[in-house]
């Protein structure tokens, strides 16, 4: 039950109440993978050329995406280890990024997501202050940088890792250089294909949705990935199809159907969520079965109106036999499939990148409980008539009563009413 005092000065009001709707599978993480002679020993004079420096520090490094299936080497040192303290999710990964990782996710967001490019993106990293023998902390930032950008960002599916070379002057790394390298076999090319994909499938669930509310398009994307998605066993359990772990096949990409794991299906979730403002985040981590490791797996969660995020695992949720709803906006303490909750059988891993010199990255806090959209509401009154002096109390009720919704009151004359 939720009141409003209202205060009456000789008018009739008229009031409302806005209700503010308010199996095991693989996941993909990058390992970085140093060729021979990255931290190379360089001995320059300060009478050396620009051009000269550049070429004796270069540094080239390797990074790819790997599935946890895939075994890697981790290229680390104890004093490297950063850990950004009170990390908290707020909006995106881009907020829990570090000052000088800042500009390298604004470049990649400038040249993939603005301008759709596949080209290679220098940062001016000479107001940092790194010094030749800080390659691997530039390295490090990259990294970062890149971990973040890319949960925050589904829609950049043909990047499948990068190379990235440094610059310097004077004793000082000037610029950092990432060349990005494609996911899959001609991923780039598709992107006009994709891109027309996304736009057919955001007019689509415009078109079916039974409302506009959040709860009503989030659960219109759920079932849109779960007839259209088809899991990949094959890849699964061999790899080799890079393409299942992105969006492009959902949208036209890829050329062997609509076949994806489960990082595939987060991935596309999140994607559509963000055409339609509802605020998803990307959560990769490990599956569990009566307390035993099943390996990597990748999932979502969601913010509702009520400010709390819940689980959809539309992985999960896609069987054979139908749809299914045991994963779509529950909370920690949900019971799932075999008598499991959903912080039992789905645990978030901070750690995206391989390289444990990267932040970890603090995913939203998760509801304990399932969400519980609002059926109804009504009104105590739904007009009143007061005079200046009187006072009248609204009361509106939500149905059902363990309803997740809240009421929002808002008036179209404070003086009036507040």
């Amino acid at each position: 039950m939720k009141k409003r005092k209202l205060q009456g000065n000789l008018r009739t009001i008229l009031l409302s109440a806005l209700m503010i709707a308010a199996l095991s599978c693989m996941s993909v993480f990058l390992a970085v993978n140093a060729a021979e002679g990255t931290e190379p020993n360089v001995d320059v004079s300060d009478s050396d050329s620009a051009a000269e420096v550049a070429e004796a520090i270069e540094l080239t490094q390797e990074v790819q995406i790997k599935s946890s299936y895939v075994t890697f080497t981790q290229i680390v040192d104890a004093k490297n280890y950063r850990f950004k303290p009170n990390a908290t999710y707020n909006g995106s990964f881009k907020s829990e990024l570090l000052a000088n990782e800042i500009p390298i996710y604004d470049a990649f967001y400038a040249s993939m997501v603005t301008n759709h490019s596949n080209d290679p993106v220098t940062v001016d990293i000479s107001e940092m202050g790194y010094v030749y023998d800080q390659q691997s902390e530039v390295g490090d930032l990259v990294l970062s940088a890149y971990a973040a950008f890319s949960m925050d960002h589904p829609e950049v599916y043909w990047i499948g890792g990068y190379s990235l070379s440094m610059s310097g002057s004077n004793g000082i790394l000037t610029s950092v250089t990432i060349t990005p390298s494609q996911r899959y076999e001609g991923a780039y090319n598709e992107l006009n294909t994709v891109l027309s994909g996304i736009d057919a499938a955001v007019s689509t669930i415009r078109s079916t949705r039974a409302s506009s509310s959040r709860y009503d398009t989030a659960k219109a994307i759920h079932d849109y990935i779960s007839n259209m998605m088809v899991y990949d066993k094959d890849e699964a359990d061999n790899g080799g199809h890079g393409e299942a772990h992105t969006i492009a096949p959902l949208f036209g990409g890829g050329n062997r159907g609509h076949m994806f794991v489960c990082e595939g299906y987060a991935n596309s979730f999140k994607l559509l969520c963000d055409k339609f403002g509802v605020p998803a985040v990307h959560v990769k981590g490990y599956a569990y079965q009566n307390n035993v490791n099943l390996g990597g797996h990748s999932w979502n969660y969601v913010k509702m109106n009520n400010g709390q995020w819940y689980g959809v695992d539309c992985t999960w949720d896609d069987q054979d036999s139908r749809i299914f709803y045991t994963y779509f906006l529950i909370g920690s303490n949900t019971e799932v499939f075999n008598n499991e909750i959903f912080s039992g059988d789905h645990r978030p891993d901070d750690q995206v990148m391989s390289n444990p010199t990267n932040n970890p990255l603090v995913y939203p806090p998760l509801a304990t409980e399932k969400y519980i959209p609002a059926t109804g509401i009504s009104l105590s009154e739904t007009s009143l008539t007061l005079t200046t002096g009187d006072t009248a109390t609204l009361t509106a009720t939500i149905t059902p009563s363990n309803s997740s919704d809240i009421v929002e009151w808002t008036s179209s004359d404070e003086s009036v009413a507040t």
